[in-house]
């Protein structure tokens, strides 16, 4: 198996792996996040790094975002401005309760709200990340063992064949 082969297993594993997650918990509603996944090989000498990338908000959903970070002021009346985050919201409210824009708003204002009190996601930090990575550290690094054994094998095989 050539070392490109071997990049190119991994990154895909790891990719099903965070997927796999994500969903399991339950975030994939429109499945941005999981379309989003992609890596990016860098080799340094003898060292290779697999960078996986994602959308920013993947990184806040992994570990969290602590109330005083919510940008967001829970003062009433609402100014009526234009806020990504309230924007986002409101997309969301949308797509998950099937309501209109209205009612979408009178949603995303409260869990904004919520939001400011206890943080992003409300039900804590998922670490789907971490989760993913470790349940499957066995796997990855069976990957790489498989890798060096058919590659040492092969070494030797050639080995042999050129002195007999």
């Amino acid at each position: 198996m050539a070392i490109d082969l071997l990049k190119k297993k991994i990154s895909d594993f790891v990719i099903i792996q965070l997927s796999f997650e994500l969903s399991r918990q339950g975030h994939n509603l429109t499945g941005e996040l999981i379309k989003s996944f992609e890596t990016t090989i860098r080799e340094q000498g003898d060292v290779i790094t697999i960078d996986f990338l994602m959308l920013k908000y993947g990184r806040s959903l992994n570990d969290g975002i602590r109330p005083e970070k919510i940008p967001f002021t829970p003062v009433p009346p609402y100014r009526g401005g234009t806020s990504k985050y309230i924007e986002g919201l409101i997309k969301f409210a949308q797509l998950k309760f099937f309501v209109d824009k209205k009612e979408a708003t009178s949603i995303a204002f409260a869990i904004a709200n919520k939001h400011k009190r206890y943080g992003y996601p409300l039900t804590g930090k998922t670490h789907f990340i971490d989760i993913a990575i470790d349940a499957n550290s066995e796997n990855i690094v069976k990957l790489i063992q498989d890798y060096y054994e058919a590659t040492i094998e092969l070494l030797i095989t050639k080995f042999i064949k050129q002195i007999a």
